[in-house]
Order: structure tokens, then sequence, then C-alpha cells
């Protein structure tokens, strides 16, 4: 039977696959991670994700709600106002969606990542981190920041939110303890560009940190005095949104920065030296796989504790440690190939010379790491001959500062290797490298499949395009068939093949108007001959990071597309600060004949500038609205506010499911265009600030002004932030004409505050229409 998209009770439904959708995407997941042996509750920044959608999680260890459902409220604070052209830019509306995620005790610590889908498609995966310190999530507040105390060790989960939001963290700390402080933030893929600072008991500061991991921040210091400390965290450029989530890790426990050596053999154990805090003096063995990546990360079990996760690099190739005193092409020191020499330039002008007897026309590659295991050393590698004249080197390398080339060796004899930071005035006992000399690697001919992505959506009727590449080892060069594994019902799919000699293909893959909607993992395999031999590969997501591991599918999605659209014509009209704002639509049903709820847009081209809208429902059979929005009081006068709608529908599958479907666009002429004028309510008070004290009452004059339209009853009501306890009043009723009147402002008899923020005093008059024509102040208040 046919399951053409059918709207619910209506009949038979086309739905072209030109139409356009709101597909689901995500910005954020806080708290951002959990310690293992818990179950956390989480919310997910989506757009797009309406009441409820399936939530996923990939990776071992780690289970999730399976369900996310809408908030009640979801938490938004404005912050200040913004400037033009930054308030020009594109802003997105995440609202919060609730769920909860369980780590086993046992879990790997390390990335996993989370999917959410709709019938609409799917969210790319983003990450949620498996730790294993005691965690905190912030509880936040709205306005001035407020010391928070933490026990440590701590991962603190928190947000720079709104704009120019400081977080401060406060513990006690003891004389002569190394403390370290790391921030975990962009790269989970946060936008915040951290810095920290940390003040001690004298309010004087003790260290700051801006770069380090990335644009993260991470500072060790030693506290001077026993006492309270203070670490501050906001934005570099006081940015912050719902989705600017953090990691902080603050800690006396053991944390290992680097290794020296900085990388060890594959399939042996070595023994490395950590370098950082609360580590043992003594070298610890690290036991390596005979198939292990080039960089690994490995976190130990110390008699002091575990650390966190650190990166080694992995060779084939024996490592051979400085010998002090190789500071001359005479007294290098000799080594045979190939080999991995390890060392570091401990002081200013320190070169280190390392020695080996080659054949002519050998091929070497010199491979030095040091950046890409966070040495600061910027390297320079410079080949001598048996007479001291340079024949080969390197500095920079395409994507490090680390250098890597090709070296021919041009004469029988004896070379010398000279390693030594290219910027003057720097070295020290952290400007490690490893440098791997040895001949180019070829291996045995064979393939690897990488996936482009962790998701796909194909939409009903119409084609997605998908790219897989490969990466083709030991000479091998011939054709790659592939197949699709657990591919939905109702997909075909063309350009199955790698091409001979071709790195990559790009998938077509192809639903049917009637094609089930669903969420499928589906894995991509390649097979090829190699030699007599039939080889299998299954493509995988390299991991990104050290943190991360291999994923070999990708969650594909049938998706639903929208029937319906709207348009409006261009216009640009004078709003009022305060006002509600009406503007005409025409609704494209294209044979839909359902209701709709119209709302403002998850993701809009421009800051609303304190825009909202309450959703309203568009009646069956109704082709032209009045949509309204609400314009803020503190709406900059001259500025033009530009919102973009959103039309939700429902269309009915002939089994019955029902599909949640939207629109929006952010063409101009469908915007809600608005030039600011001032306000026709206003709110004046006898004084900006007021004293709180334990029950007492505070008497606060205030006079309404009233502009054209603004004659009817008036309400005025204090508006107390939700996390200020303690505070109220009775709403005033002024009748039609009035200007004046008292609030009374009551305080609790003990507990009241924080009052970090002004309370509000909002005035509120019917417009004609029977909407709010609104004013307000703010009043600060002071504690006794």
């Amino acid at each position: 039977m046919s399951r053409i998209a059918t709207l619910a009770a209506i009949g038979t439904l086309a739905i072209t696959a030109s139409s356009l959708a709101s597909p689901p995407s995500t910005s954020y997941i806080f708290p951002s991670g959990a310690r293992r042996g818990t179950t956390v509750k989480v919310i997910v920044g989506g757009h797009y994700l309406h009441e409820s959608c399936p939530f996923e999680l990939v990776g071992p260890g780690v289970t999730g709600s399976g369900k996310l459902v809408r908030a009640e409220r979801t938490v938004y604070f404005e912050g200040p106002r913004i400037p033009m052209p930054a308030s020009q830019a594109g802003e997105s509306y995440p609202k919060d969606q609730l769920g909860s995620i369980t780590v086993a005790e046992d879990a790997r610590l390390g990335h996993r990542y989370y999917h959410v889908s709709t019938s609409q498609g799917v969210a790319a995966g983003r990450i949620f981190v498996v730790g294993h310190l005691p965690e905190i999530v912030e509880q936040e507040i709205d306005g001035r920041p407020i010391p928070t105390a933490v026990t440590l060790p701590v991962t603190i989960n928190g947000r720079i939110f709104p704009r120019e939001d400081v977080d401060v963290w406060t513990f006690v700390g003891k004389k002569g303890q190394s403390y370290i402080c790391a921030v975990n933030a962009s790269r989970i893929g946060s936008p915040l560009d951290s810095r920290l600072e940390v003040v001690g008991p004298d309010r004087r500061r003790i260290a700051e940190s801006t770069d380090d991991f990335g644009s993260d921040s991470f500072l060790r210091f030693t506290a001077p005095a026993d006492g309270t400390y203070q670490v501050r965290i906001h934005d570099i450029k006081f940015g912050g949104l719902q989705h600017y989530v953090y990691r902080l890790t603050i800690s006396d426990g053991p944390w290992v920065r680097q290794t020296y050596p900085l990388g060890v053999q594959r399939g042996a154990t070595t023994a490395v030296r950590l370098i950082g805090q609360r580590v043992p003096a003594k070298a610890v063995p690290i036991e390596v796989a005979a198939g292990a990546a080039a960089t690994i990360g490995r976190t130990l079990n110390l008699d002091s504790g575990r650390t966190n996760i650190f990166s080694v690099a992995v060779s084939d190739h024996g490592n051979v440690l400085e010998v002090p005193g190789n500071d001359t092409p005479q007294a290098a020191q000799a080594v045979s190939l190939p080999i991995v020499v390890n060392g570091r330039i401990e002081s200013v002008g320190d070169r280190d010379h390392w020695s080996f007897e080659a054949k002519k026309d050998a091929v070497y590659v010199m491979d030095l790491h040091a950046a890409r295991l966070r040495s600061p050393l910027d390297a320079t590698v410079t080949i001598l001959n048996a007479d001291g004249k340079k024949v080969s080197g390197g500095d920079d390398s395409k994507s490090s500062t680390d250098p890597t080339f090709n070296f021919k060796v041009p004469a029988d004899g004896r070379y010398t290797v000279v390693v030594s930071e290219q910027l003057a005035g720097r070295g020290g006992e952290d400007f490690l490298y490893r440098l791997e000399i040895a001949p180019p690697v070829t291996g045995k001919p064979g393939f690897q499949l990488k996936l482009t992505g962790d998701s796909l959506a194909i939409t009903r009727g119409a084609e997605s395009k998908y790219k897989v590449n490969v990466e083709r080892r030991g000479g091998f060069n011939e054709e790659i068939a592939l197949s699709l594994e657990n591919l939905p019902a109702g997909v075909t799919v063309t350009g199955g093949k790698i091409p001979k000699g071709k790195n990559v293909v790009e998938l077509k893959l192809k639903a049917t108007g009637d094609a089930k909607v669903v969420a499928q993992r589906v894995r991509v395999i390649g097979k090829a001959k190699i030699g007599e031999t039939e080889t299998k590969s299954t493509a995988v997501l390299v991991p990104a990071t050290v943190h991360d591991f291999p994923r070999d599918s990708l969650l594909t999605v049938i998706a639903v597309p929208t029937p319906f659209k709207f348009k409006g014509i261009f216009e640009s009209r004078f709003g009022q600060q305060g006002s509600t704002f009406y503007r005409h639509y025409s609704i494209i049903r294209n044979g839909f004949k359902g209701p709709f709820v119209a709302t403002t847009a998850d993701i809009q081209g421009r800051h609303l500038q304190g825009v909202t809208a309450d959703p309203m429902v568009v009646p069956a059979g109704v082709d032209e609205f009045d949509f309204r929005i609400k314009l803020p009081p503190w709406l900059e006068v001259g500025r033009t506010s530009r919102t973009e709608m959103l039309l939700i529908g429902v269309v009915t599958d002939k089994d019955g499911t029902r599909h949640k479907v939207s629109f929006t666009s952010n063409d101009q002429s469908d915007q809600t265009v608005v030039l600011a004028t001032s306000g026709v309510v206003g709110v004046d008070t006898s004084v900006s600030s007021i004293v709180a004290g334990p029950g007492k009452v505070v008497e606060m004059p205030f006079a309404v002004s009233r502009g054209s339209g603004a004659d009817g009853e008036a309400l005025v009501e204090l508006i107390v932030p939700i996390h200020i306890r303690g505070v109220s009043a009775t709403p005033v009723k002024l009748a039609a004409g009035k200007t004046s009147g008292i609030l009374k402002i009551r305080f609790a008899g003990k507990g009241a505050g924080p009052f970090n923020q002004p309370l509000l005093i909002r005035a509120r008059i019917p417009d004609s229409r029977g909407h709010d024509l609104v004013g307000e102040t703010g009043i600060e208040v002071v504690a006794e």
C-alpha cells in the first residue's frame, strides 16, 4: 500500500521533494560531561526539536534517556543591550530539551557523542565528556557574579551566559600547595574563548591564562599563603550565550602535562618520566599494543590518584634519550638508524647534535614532534655533512610548526642532525622534542575507508549526497566496491564504487515518496581484491583527538518534506517600544488544510534585541493572518528590528504516524521589519535604589506616563528576577487616566536576596486590540 504523506482525516496530500523544512540541530549539552558511575540530568539546546525528540548516545559505557522533552521554561538571560554592528549578526535561540545520561562505573574516560533527530532530519553529533573527578553543575543566575565555593578536586560544568558574564569560583588553598586550573570548552565545540584569572586571599592576581589548549585556558600556580582563592573565568571578548558551555577542572591532585620521552615504541613497554603536578619522580612504564595509532591517549592510576588523559606519540622504532653535552658537532651523540631521538632545548641558545652513518641515495623521513605534543619548542632541524656543511634542513611543515621533510643522502658518510629553537631568547626544561629518523613507510597493500560525517538525512522523494574517502596503502590502487549495511527501506544508492586510482566517491541516496520515517545506523563497507585475497574495510570516522574513539556508522534518517510555506510583502514600519506589533502574512498551503502554530524561528538572521512572540494558532482553512511580536520597552530608538517567523503543522501517514513539520524563511520580504520609536507608556520613581532589611516594607511612589492609545486601566507590578528570594509586592491597579500610585515592596524576615541585579517596576496598559503596552524602570536593592 502506498504511504504517501497525508494530512490526518483530510485525505491524500502530495508533497513535493522541493518543499523546504527546518531541520533539527543542537548547539550545546549542559552539563557537558559527567563522572563515571553517575546519572545526570541534562539540558540539550536544540533548534526545531518541538515537544520531544529521540536522543541517542554513541560510545561504550554511556546510555541516554532515549528521548528529550521540551522544558516548560528555557533558561535565557537577555544581558546587556548589543550595539551595532554586532546586533546585525545572526543568532540562534535554542530551546531547552530535558533528558538524562547514565555513565557506567568502568566507562573509559574521554568523549562520547550524542544525536537528536526528528521527522525532518538529524543533527550532527556533539561531544559529551566522561570524567573521573567529582563534578558540580553551575546553578545559573542572572546579574552580577556571585562567588561560589567548591571543594577540590572538582570539575565544574558552567556557562558564560549572558554576554559579559564572569563566573567566580572559590576554594580554600594551602600555602606551598600546587594547583592546576584547566578549561575544556573549544575542544568540546563551545565558542567560548576563555580567560582564567586566579586571585589570592589578599585580592591580588596570582596567575592568568588565555590560550593554551588552542583557545582553552590552563594555568598552574603554587599558593603563597593559606586562605580563600578565587578562580574567575570569562570570554576574552566578553561574549556569552546559552551555548558558551565549559568544563573547568581545579585540582591539587595528579596532572600530567608532558612525558619524557614524548613518545613510546609500538608493541613494547617504554619507561617515561611524567612531567606535571603530583607525579612520581621515577619513570613509569607505558605498554602499547602492536597496532596502536600514531598518537594515543593515556591515563594512569598513581599513588596520588588518577591522572588526566595525556598524549604520547607512537612509532615502530626504539627511543634514545639525549645525553648531556651533545652541544657541538664534535660532541654529537651517535645513533644507528632507524631511530627516534629524544631531547630538550633546555636553555637559550642550546643546540642538540645527533650523528649517524648513511649510504648514498638512501632516503630518510625526518619527522619531529614538539608542538603537536604540547611542547613550546618551535624547532628547526639542520643536517650537516662530515665537513660541517649544511646539506638539508627544515622548520615548519604545512600543518604545524614541527618540521617534517625527506632527506636523500648525497654521499656515503657521517651526518649530523642539529635540533634547535628557531626563535631568539627561547628555551627551557619543557622545550621537549622527539625526532624520528627512518626510511619512508610503504607497508602492505591495503585500504581504509573514512566517513566524512556522522549523520545523514534523506528527504522523501529527494536525493542526498554523501562523500566517502579512502586511504590507500602499500601501493594499492584498484577499484573498491561499496555496500551500505542497514540502509532504510525505500532508499536506493548510486555511485557505489571508488574507481581505480581515486580517493573519494560521492554516493547519491534517494528515498521513495512513501519511505517509512526511521532513524537507523548505517555502515559503509568496502571490498576489493588484493592479490588473490578479497579484503574488506568498514568506513570509520577517524578520532579527532586522543579523547575520541573510532565510530563506524552514520545515523541515517528518512525525513518528511514540508508542504506549506508563507509569504509576506516587504514592508518596514514604525513600532513603539513596549508595544505589540502586527505583521500580515499569506499562507501557501499546497493542499495542506490543517491548523498551524506561528512563533519566532529558533535560528534568526539577526539578534532579536529582546523581541518575543507568544505562539499563536492559525485555524484550519485560514490562508491569511496577522503575526504578533512584542517589542521590549528598552528597544533602542532608531534601530531596525528584523524577526523571522516559524510556521508549524502536522502531517500524518496513512498508517497513522504523525509528523510535526515546519517552515521558516530568511528572505527580507518574509521578515517582520520594525523601525523602533519611543514607547507610549513610561514608569518613573522618585528614587533609583532602596535599602532592604528583614521584614521591612518600602513604599515606592511611582508615576506612569501615558501617550496616545494608553488611556485604559494600568496594572503596575514588581518583577523580581527568578533567583532573588524573599521580595514581593501586591500589584497596583490604576484607573483609566490615573498616573500615580504607591507600590509597597515587602522583604522577608530572613533569607531575602541575593540582590545582584535590579528589580523591575512594570506598567501594563491594554491597546485597542487588548494586547499590552508596556513601560518599566529598574530599582537597585542594597542590603542593610
